[in-house]
Parts: C-alpha cells; sequence; structure tokens
C-alpha cells in the first residue's frame, strides 16, 4: 500500500476481442472493433481515413484475428435514425472545424478492467496544415514533391492517414 493506506492500480487499456473459432490460429472476432466515419469527414480524405483505420488489421492477425478491426461510413439517418456521433457506445473518427492544428483519440475506458468501450478520434481541420508544414520543412530536402506547397493530395492524404492510424493506435 502506498501513502496513507492508498493502493495504486493499473490495468492495461485494450477492446474485448474474442474469437468467434476458439481452436483457430487466426479466426474473425465474435464482434469486431468498428470505426464509423462521421458524416462531416471530408469526402476527399475519407479514404486514407479508412487505410489508417484498417492499417492496425495486420498486427491483430497477428494476435489471431482477422478483419478485428473495421472503418465504416456512419449510417445516414434514414438508415439509422437513432445513430449519433457521441454514443458513448460508438467508436467514431470526427472532422472539426476548428483552427486548432491537432487531432487526438481518447478512449472510454471501463476503470474496473480496462476494457476500452468507446474512442473517439478528433482531426481538427487545421491538422491538414500542421502535417503539410511539417512535410514541407522535414522531408521537402529529400522529396522533390514536397517543395512546392501546396502539396500533392497524395502526399496530405498519406500524412492524414498516418495521423488516423496513431490516434487509433
Amino acid at each position: 500500500s502506498g501513502e496513507n493506506g492508498k493502493v495504486s492500480r493499473a490495468y492495461i487499456e485494450r477492446f474485448r476481442l474474442e474469437k468467434k473459432d476458439i481452436s483457430a490460429e487466426v479466426s474473425e472476432p465474435v464482434q469486431p472493433i468498428v470505426f464509423f466515419i462521421s458524416e462531416e469527414v471530408p469526402q476527399e480524405w475519407r479514404p486514407y481515413v479508412k487505410r489508417g483505420i484498417e492499417d492496425w488489421q495486420p498486427l491483430f492477425e497477428k494476435a489471431g484475428f482477422r478483419n478485428a478491426i473495421i472503418a465504416r461510413d456512419a449510417p445516414t439517418l434514414a438508415e439509422d435514425p437513432h445513430w449519433h456521433p457521441e454514443d458513448v457506445r460508438t467508436n467514431v473518427v470526427r472532422w472539426t472545424p476548428s483552427g486548432r492544428q491537432d487531432a487526438t483519440g481518447p478512449a472510454v475506458i471501463d476503470p474496473r478492467s480496462g476494457e476500452v468501450i468507446s474512442s473517439h478520434v478528433i482531426l481538427w481541420h487545421d491538422v491538414l496544415r500542421l502535417i503539410e508544414t511539417w512535410y514541407f520543412t522535414q522531408v521537402s530536402p529529400l522529396d522533390p514533391r514536397g517543395r512546392q506547397l501546396p502539396l500533392p493530395q497524395e502526399i496530405i492524404g498519406e500524412l492524414l492517414r498516418y495521423v488516423v492510424s496513431h490516434e487509433i493506435g
């Protein structure tokens, strides 16, 4: 016990994954981790956001789970009138108009077990300016494509993919 009888405890934070086929070396999960891409994420960046989420699939496969993490577009109001991106039970990637040049990936954790209940990745719009500036200043001496602003969309997209993958992690 610590100071004043206090006991310090820590839990490994993780999603609950269970194999459908417990005898298989690699199995689909009973329930995959699904990240919804919220409607405000611009269309041009959605493929990169999706890949940033699903970049984790090979790692889960090494841990014995095939298709453990999946990216989906958020349902429309007609498809699911009860779905909401702020629902604490839903994993979602949000896009927020702001001058803030950053992203974050907070999670709601069950303090009794460390189980991740949900995760909400938030991309502030000006993260695009941040990654463009970083690439221009750090990589342009090595990559001729990065020597003129604005950077090509495919470079920005791959950088956004990296940010999303980082926040999912």
